[in-house]
Formats: C-alpha cells, sequence, structure tokens
C-alpha cells in the first residue's frame, strides 16, 4: 500500500470516529442534563392531578408545531382552574399575584376573557388583602402595573377606584375609572360620589390648560362621554358656589365648554368671582362684561341675588382690595351696575350686628366694615348704601366705642 493511500484510509477513518462519537454524546445528552422534556400526555396526567406549577413549568415544553388546540384548552382550563383554587383557599400573598400576573402574559391567555375576568377578581381580593397587611407603596405600584395590562371592565375599575381614594386621597385615580366614564355604563357609575370626586380632582390639574387650550370640549370629552358630564354636571355646579371648593375657574371653564351652564348659573358664578377679588385676565374681562350685562335685566339680577345670598360668608373681598384706586373702581362698577348686591351686603350685615339674625359660622359679611368706610367718603349723591341702613350701622359703632 504506498503512502497516498494509506493517508486516505487513516482520515476517512479518523472521522468515522467523529461522527460516531458525536452521535453518541448527542444521545446522551438528555440523561447528562437530567431534563426531562414534558410532552403532552405528560401534561394531562397534570392536568389530572391539578398540579398547577409543575404544569406550567412544563407547559411550553411542547414545541410550537404541536400546540393544537387541546393543548391550548389545557392551558386556559389550568389557568382558570388555578385562579379559582387560589380564591377558595384564599391564597392572596405576594407570590400568589405575581405568579397569575406572569400568567396573564402568556400570549395564549392576554385574549382570554374568561381567564381575564377571574384574574380581575382575585386581583381585587388580594389589593384589599395586601393595603391592610404590606406596605402601601408597594400595594398602590401592584395596582397600578395590574391595571395597565387588566380587561378594563367597570366594576373592577370601580374598586379599584375606592382603593385609591380610601388609601391615597391625594392621588389621581381617574384612570381606574375612566374607561367606564367613556361608555355605555357612565350613566350609572358617573352619578356615584366617588366617581364625581375623582373627575373633579382631575379638573383640578387641568385647570391652567383648560384656561389657555382652544380646544377645552375636546380635551375634555377625552376624560368622560357627554352622558357622564350631564350626570356629573350638578355635583360640579355645587363647587362652583362653594366656599369650602378649592381653584373653581377649571370647573367653570369645564361647564361651559360642555354647554352645562345656563345664563343664571353662568353669570351668578362670574359676579361671585368678581365680588372675590378677582386676578387680571380672561376671566375678570368676562365678569367685568357680564355685569354690564345684567344691569339691563332686572330679572336676572333678582335670580342671581336668590343664589348669592345662600353663600356663607358672603362674597365681598373687592371691598378689602389693597389700593384705594381698585377698590373704588370695582366697587363703583359693582354698584352701578349690581346695586341689589350692595344693598344685601350692607343689610346682611347690619342684622348680624344688632343681634336680629342668627347666623351658624359668625360674620357672614367680613369685609362690612370696609364697604362702610367707602360710602362713607362718597357725597350724598353717590352713596350706594341706603341712608337707614348708614344710620343703623352709625348707632351700632357709637354704642361699641363706648
Amino acid at each position: 500500500m504506498d503512502k497516498k493511500t494509506r493517508m486516505f484510509l487513516i482520515l476517512s477513518i479518523s472521522q468515522v470516529i467523529f461522527t460516531c462519537t458525536f452521535i453518541v454524546t448527542s444521545l446522551r445528552a438528555e440523561p447528562t442534563t437530567g431534563k426531562h422534556i414534558y410532552t403532552k400526555a405528560d401534561l394531562e396526567v397534570l392536568q389530572e392531578g391539578k398540579n398547577y406549577l409543575e404544569f406550567f413549568n412544563h407547559a411550553k415544553d411542547v414545541v410550537p408545531t404541536q400546540r393544537d388546540k387541546s393543548w391550548f384548552e389545557m392551558v386556559t382550563t389550568m389557568a382558570t382552574d388555578l385562579v379559582d383554587e387560589y380564591r377558595l383557599l384564599k391564597k392572596y400573598d405576594n407570590q400568589d399575584f405575581e405568579l397569575i400576573e406572569k400568567l396573564s402574559e402568556w400570549p395564549e391567555l392576554v385574549k382570554d376573557e374568561f381567564f381575564q375576568v377571574k384574574r380581575n377578581s382575585f386581583n381585587v381580593d388580594y389589593l384589599k388583602r395586601c393595603f391592610l397587611k404590606e406596605k402601601k407603596s408597594l400595594c398602590r405600584q401592584h395596582m397600578k402595573n395590574f391595571w395597565k395590562t387588566a380587561r378594563k371592565d367597570p366594576e373592577t375599575g370601580h374598586q379599584l377606584l375606592s382603593l385609591s381614594e380610601g388609601f391615597f386621597p391625594q392621588d389621581r385615580s381617574w384612570s381606574y375609572i375612566q374607561s367606564a366614564a367613556n361608555s355605555e355604563f357612565a350613566q350609572f357609575y358617573c352619578q356615584r360620589p366617588l366617581v364625581q370626586k375623582s373627575l373633579l380632582k382631575e379638573i383640578y390639574n387641568l385647570t391652567p390648560e383648560l384656561i389657555k387650550n382652544d380646544h377645552k370640549k375636546e380635551n375634555l370629552l377625552i376624560l368622560a362621554n357627554n352622558t357622564c358630564w350631564s350626570k356629573a354636571s350638578e355635583f360640579l355646579k355645587e363647587q362652583l358656589l362653594s366656599t369650602q371648593a378649592d381653584d373653581q375657574r377649571g370647573v367653570f371653564y369645564t361647564l361651559t365648554s360642555l354647554d352645562l351652564l345656563n345664563n343664571i348659573e353662568s353669570s351668578t358664578y362670574l359676579i361671585k368671582y368678581f365680588l372675590e377679588g378677582p386676578e387680571k385676565g380672561e376671566l375678570l374681562n368676562l365678569a367685568w362684561a357680564r355685569l354690564e350685562l345684567i344691569s339691563q335685566n332686572y330679572d336676572l339680577r333678582l335670580a342671581i341675588i336668590k343664589s348669592l345670598k345662600d353663600i356663607d360668608p358672603l362674597p365681598g373681598s373687592i371691598f378689602a382690595l389693597t389700593t384705594k384706586s381698585e377698590k373704588r373702581i370695582f366697587t363703583n362698577h359693582l354698584s352701578k351696575n349690581f346695586p341689589e348686591y350692595i344693598s344685601l351686603y350692607s343689610k346682611t350685615c347690619v342684622s348680624y350686628l344688632t343681634g336680629e339674625v342668627t347666623f351658624p359660622f359668625g360674620n357672614p359679611t367680613v369685609e362690612c366694615h370696609e364697604l362702610f368706610n367707602i360710602d362713607k367718603e362718597k357725597s350724598m349723591g353717590q352713596k350706594m348704601i341706603s341712608q337707614p341702613i348708614h344710620l343703623k350701622y352709625s348707632g351700632i359703632m357709637k354704642k361699641s366705642v363706648r
């Protein structure tokens, strides 16, 4: 045998030995690692025995080409049964919550409505217990993360809203109910006090934008549909005349943009805003012009008085503005166009000072003395307060000096 032939035989034998070694090593790979690849038959046994954790640890051992209808049904059935068992056994620990949340990310379960409904119910129960036992900040984060991917059914949203408002009253909670507020269920949910309170907070947050933005209505209808705004409108109108409410400008712009205020309601708020010593800007211009407009409508002025007289204390900050010129300008504009309010304010003041009428919250005319002092400086023909009221007030003040 020549040298060339001998080298060829050696190379051929080496290649055969390498190939055989590779095959043997491959065949022994699974026993060596100790990992058993589960089949659908294995999964069926686990389903029969309700071995949930082992089942989901190996459900995806089945390669995608073999994940047929029966595999899909096993996964969805085991997932919903797992949630049911946890609820039955009241297993609401953090690890139980995290397991169900991980399962909810499976593509097969994301679209399974039955599982998602069960998931929502479990998570609401878990969060109720979480807020009572765990760190509230952790529970709040769990709630926010859950809601990002949850099925946005109205009742779950309302329960999360209740938890948020109960434990974190300063938080913005509207995201939990926004889906319901834009659905056919708005008429049921938007009449609930908790929902209205959350909506009001959202308006306060949007106030700067509502004042400047030209697309107020479009932005507001993203928050809630027309039905929801209509159901919440009476509550929001109450805020316009409340002495306890926060910044009311956003509420006014909201109701005006959605055409939910009539002429009396709109005029009452604008006059109240004027009386409270308003900031310079668009709203002051509207209030100034509205005073000029109502000067021509006696019935409208009486209707406004009827609404304003129930506010305690009566608005009157313009009588105590910092500069004399401001006090004179604002008070003269009020007296010229709405003298009935000057009369109401001065008479109420005297009734309080004489004790003729009892006011449960004390003096209802905080700036009473400032108003009378402004009027004292006017000539007889320019006075705003009637002579009999002036005389009563002077008599009371003389007695108090003694």
